[in-house]
Formats: structure tokens, C-alpha cells, sequence
């Protein structure tokens, strides 16, 4: 029989030791460019590389979870997650780190496709909906530790020893789901080709939409993760000494927006509409912040975004894999690799080829505006998680 209380903290686990791998290094840009001898652009690439490996992983397993089971894939990508990590820690290459980078990303992303489908998987309606937005806000906690982690690793033994501690954890891990994560009864469709699926997937308007709410909401995290240290160095605005404290203080507010998801969770239109209120309070706080060049406009339009993101991410997430109750997997992988490919793409588009500045993330965010606007008229946000699935009963596939 399957006990929940055992694989609900083993899931946070999992999907925790894909964002380890990202935010304790995201801290050390700096100190990692330099031992390496390379350009920081080519560190925050490093970061930015791991998450288009993750959406491949995402976009390989989800799929194949629904057809061959959840746990078997898990533990393949957990397996692939380990020997990257273990490699990672012991090269000086940069720019075979950085391939590696993407490996590691590619198994984090089957944790990630795995965590999202199996919370759907073992629990049903409004109450898989709170309970991934609960997870979402202990999974922001985690996050906040992993700045501090990273830190305290690198100032005791190296940056380097935070992939070795990676790839213990992840090994207990691996232990802990041969014996513990239950074998889930497959419900995909094997008759049917994985692109005719992800095909009609992506026609569906409202799967679509959901997943493009997701996207913007994910590149304002992916902004603070990757961008912030170099925004600290070129302003002089903080020392870099607070940064990890920044972080931590940003993510504190992506949990608070994640409280209020589960607040919204029969009211996905009123979340949207607070959204937009959220946005146009942005605009002023980061204008205000580029004009008088005031830390705590910055800081405050920082934390904004945090909780716009923390309020969406996980309320639309779950509403577009409860479209596809027989495709969880699929549904998940689809709208992982729109939200974290996507994002990567965006970040670093901004980054590397425009040379980011607040300008540039001062125009993105204005942007933002007319299109969550124009997704709100054509999606139907009325409907609630628990008539979603009723609303997709006769499935193309």
C-alpha cells in the first residue's frame, strides 16, 4: 500500500538536489571565474547551461515515465546526476565543465518531471494543487539555505567540494528510492508517438497558456539566481558580501507568493489579475531604483517579482498537468521545458548577446504586461483546479 507520508518528503528531496546543484554555485560566479581563469559570462553560462539540460531531461523522461513507470526512469536520471556531479568536482576545463553541466542538467531535469507527475499521481484535485504549492514554499526554504551552503562549503574545502556533497546526497538518495518509491501503475499511451502527443499538447490554447504564465514566472526567478552577481559587481550599489543574504531574502519572498497560490488555488483569475497590480508596482520600483540609483527600490522591485513568481509558478504548473490526467509525465515534461528552456533562452539572450543591464530587465518587465493581459482574455481562468480535468475528459489521444 502506498504510504504517502514517506514519498511526500522524499519528493521535496528529490526535486531539492536539482536545485542545489544551480543555486549553490550561483553565489560564486566570481570566485569561480577566477580560479578558472575565465570570463564570468562563461560561469553564469555555466549556471544558464544547466537549465537547458534540465528541460531536455524534463522533455526525455516524461514520456517515457508514463509508459515505463515513474521509478525506473528516476532512477536512471539519478544515476546520470551522480557520475556528472563526480566528474564536475574533479575537471579544470571550463568549457568541459560546462558540457557536463548540461548532463547534470538533463538527470536534474528527470527529478524535476518525476516530483511534479507522482505529487498529481498520489494525490487528486484541489488538494494535489495545495499540496505542491506547500512543497513549492519548503522546496523556497531549501533555496534559501543553498547561497549559505554553497558559501560555507567553498570557504571550508573549495567550490569544488559542494559536487562532491552533491553526489553523496544524491547517492543516499538513490538508495532511499530503490526502496522506498512505489511502483506507480503506468497509464500512458505506448500506441501513440511522442510527438503527435507533445503536438497536441501544445495546440491545446489553455495547456499552452498555462505553461506561458509559468515561463514569465520562472525567468524573474531565473533573473535573481544568475544575473544578481553581476549586477552587485558592475553597481555599486551592495558590497558583495550581502549577497547571499540577498538571495536568501528573495527567495523568502517567492515562499510568501507561494502561501498565497494555495490561497488562490479555486481562484486561478483572481490570482492573475493581483499579478498584474504586482507587475505595474514593479515598473515604478525598478524605475525608481534606475533613476535616484537606490539600492532599496532595487532590492524592493526584486522581491516583488519574487512574489508575482511565487503566487503563479506553482498554480498554473499544476493546473496544466491536470489537463492530462492519463499524461501527468508528459504534461509535466512539456510544461518544464517551456518554463525552464524558456527561460534559460531569455536570461541568456539578456546576459550574454544584449549585455544585461536594469534597462534591459526595466523593458522585459514592461512587456510583461500586455502579454499576461492578452493570455488572460484568451484562457479560461475561471475554471478551477477541480474542473479541469472534466473539462478535457475526451482527450485527442
Amino acid at each position: 500500500m502506498l504510504n504517502k507520508k514517506k514519498i511526500t518528503p522524499l519528493l521535496l528531496i528529490i526535486l531539492s538536489l536539482s536545485a542545489l546543484a544551480s543555486n549553490t554555485i550561483a553565489p560564486l560566479t566570481t570566485i569561480i571565474a577566477k580560479e578558472l581563469n575565465v570570463n564570468i559570462n562563461l560561469v553564469v553560462l555555466l549556471i544558464t547551461i544547466y537549465f537547458f539540460g534540465n528541460s531536455i531531461g524534463q522533455i526525455l523522461s516524461g514520456n517515457l515515465s508514463d509508459i515505463k513507470g515513474r521509478k525506473k526512469v528516476l532512477i536512471v536520471g539519478i544515476i546520470i546526476f551522480i557520475l556528472s556531479s563526480v566528474s564536475i568536482s574533479v575537471l579544470h576545463n571550463i568549457y568541459i565543465i560546462i558540457i557536463l553541466s548540461f548532463i547534470q542538467g538533463i538527470g536534474g531535469g528527470v527529478l524535476v518531471t518525476i516530483y511534479k507527475s507522482t505529487i498529481f499521481d498520489i494525490h487528486k484535485g484541489e488538494k494535489a494543487q495545495k499540496i505542491f504549492s506547500y512543497l513549492s514554499s519548503l522546496y523556497a526554504l531549501i533555496n534559501i539555505a543553498a547561497p549559505f551552503i554553497g558559501i560555507f562549503i567553498n570557504d571550508a574545502f573549495g567550490w569544488r567540494y559542494i559536487y562532491i556533497l552533491l553526489s553523496l546526497v544524491s547517492l543516499i538518495t538513490l538508495i532511499s528510492i530503490i526502496f522506498l518509491f512505489p511502483k506507480i501503475k503506468n497509464s500512458g499511451d505506448n500506441s501513440v508517438s511522442f510527438f503527435i502527443k507533445a503536438k497536441k499538447m501544445i495546440q491545446n490554447l489553455n495547456f499552452l497558456f498555462y505553461s506561458l504564465i509559468v515561463l514569465i514566472s520562472y525567468s524573474l526567478i531565473l533573473f535573481m539566481i544568475t544575473i544578481l552577481p553581476i549586477l552587485f559587481k558592475n553597481l555599486d550599489f551592495m558590497n558583495n558580501d550581502f549577497l547571499p543574504y540577498s538571495y536568501a531574502g528573495m527567495i523568502l519572498f517567492y515562499m510568501i507568493g507561494n502561501l498565497f497560490s494555495v490561497k488562490y488555488v479555486a481562484k486561478p483569475n483572481k490570482a492573475i489579475n493581483i499579478s498584474l497590480y504586482l507587475l505595474i508596482i514593479l515598473l515604478i520600483t525598478l524605475s525608481t531604483s534606475i533613476c535616484l540609483k537606490n539600492e532599496v527600490a532595487l532590492y524592493l522591485s526584486l522581491a516583488i517579482s519574487n512574489i508575482f513568481s511565487g503566487i503563479l509558478l506553482p498554480l498554473y504548473s499544476g493546473l496544466a498537468i491536470q489537463i492530462y490526467p492519463k499524461e501527468k509525465g508528459l504534461a509535466s515534461s512539456i510544461n518544464g521545458a517551456i518554463q525552464i528552456g524558456g527561460g534559460a533562452l531569455l536570461i541568456s539572450i539578456m546576459a550574454i548577446i544584449i549585455n544585461f543591464n536594469l534597462y534591459t530587465y526595466l523593458g522585459f518587465v514592461f512587456c510583461l504586461i500586455p502579454i499576461i493581459i492578452y493570455i488572460k482574455k484568451r484562457i479560461i481562468t475561471k475554471v478551477t483546479v477541480a474542473q479541469v480535468s472534466k473539462k478535457v475528459k475526451n482527450l485527442p489521444f
